[in-house]
């Protein structure tokens, strides 16, 4: 039976549940098998677990009103070791964003609710989960990668070494990430959200780099340059009609172009001899917000769908990109701006 009653603990021992792969019920998850990614393994309560779950449509009033009473529920049989939330809790009628600590096996709580709110008929479209830890360099909490993600090189000397490390396929690739450049924030009249990173940007088998080569040259367009872009829009309609917008929102194309401001084109590049491809993307439209002072951007979406397409293409096994901001009066907080991608051929 379910561990949650209609909206009331049940006084026996409540039967907390693993995390499960919901992609088979048409759930989009991040990371990939949501709860029961290898990532959320181990967890114990000195961690946190922001969760975000999303509704396809608004809620009525009385499906609202079950939520809130089945979060409510679990709540009091999580036997939380000090306060539950790192976050103040959003549930609305069309996304909850909780963040928990101070519980054991955290995700495995989560993972219960969840089930407890799809047994009740309640819909869900997508579920986005992470894993935060202290980090001692950072002196914060930051969201850890997933454990089959290879061991980055922080730190080259020089753009030749870290440019010699990202085409060196015996040897783990360069960092997918800067923090530092990766510290969002965006304005809704004088407030401000903070963007929330997720697991650190991860696709198997192929390699995110973070940091772009300045182009030796730009080269005049060809019809391999023109499949490359019409192969990346493919991917990235795909990509894209599949997450969460919210209720009563149309859906928006993701805007990128080439340096000219065309649509749905790129660049063709060169340097060092090998050809590559290059496009910008705007910020705002990656943006995800799931709470009046949170957003998150949806660069895991997008980068599973630029690696879809390098597939495809037969390009190499990398991508090069880079974030550009416009500075705030609170560094390092910043505007996300656009994005730079880069794609290369193989030699």
């Amino acid at each position: 039976g379910r561990p949650l009653l209609n909206g009331r603990a049940v006084v026996y021992e409540i039967p907390w549940l693993s995390g499960q792969d919901l992609s088979d019920r048409g759930i989009e998850q991040l990371p990939s098998q949501g709860l029961a990614n290898e990532l959320f393994q181990g967890m114990g309560p000195h961690e946190h677990l922001p969760t975000i779950i999303s509704f396809p449509e608004d809620l009525t009033p009385e499906q609202l009103t079950h939520v809130k009473q089945r979060i409510e529920s679990w709540e009091t049989c999580l036997n939380a070791l000090g306060p539950l939330y790192t976050e103040q809790k959003w549930v609305s009628s069309f996304n909850t964003y909780l963040r928990i600590q101070n519980v054991y096996e955290p995700a495995e709580k989560m993972a219960t609710l969840i089930a407890d709110l799809l047994d009740a008929d309640i819909p869900i479209k997508e579920v986005v989960s992470s894993r935060w830890a202290y980090d001692p360099m950072q002196n914060c909490f930051a969201p850890l990668p997933e454990p089959t993600m290879p061991e980055p090189e922080p730190y080259f000397d020089d753009f030749e070494e870290y440019w010699e490390q990202i085409w060196d396929l015996d040897v783990d690739p360069p960092k997918s990430e800067e923090p530092g450049h990766l510290k969002g924030i965006q304005f809704q009249g004088n407030s401000g959200m903070l963007e929330e990173r997720t697991s650190t940007l991860y696709v198997p088998d192929f390699r995110i780099c973070y940091g772009i080569a300045n182009p030796e040259d730009w080269l005049e367009a060809d019809e391999r340059a023109a499949e490359v872009a019409s192969t990346l829009k493919e991917a990235i309609d795909a990509r894209f009609s599949r997450v969460w917008i919210k209720p009563g929102v149309d859906p928006w194309p993701i805007r990128w172009n080439n340096r000219e401001g065309e649509g749905c084109a790129v660049d063709r590049i060169s340097y060092e001899g090998r050809i590559g491809y290059a496009l910008a993307v705007v910020a705002v439209d990656l943006g995800h917000i799931f709470s009046p002072d949170r957003f998150r951007m949806r660069e895991p979406e997008w980068f599973e769908a630029i690696a879809e397409a390098a597939r495809k293409l037969g390009l190499g096994p990398a991508a090069l990109w880079q974030r550009f901001s416009q500075p705030t009066h609170m560094p390092p907080l910043s505007v996300p701006d656009y994005l730079v991608v880069q794609l290369w051929e193989k030699e």
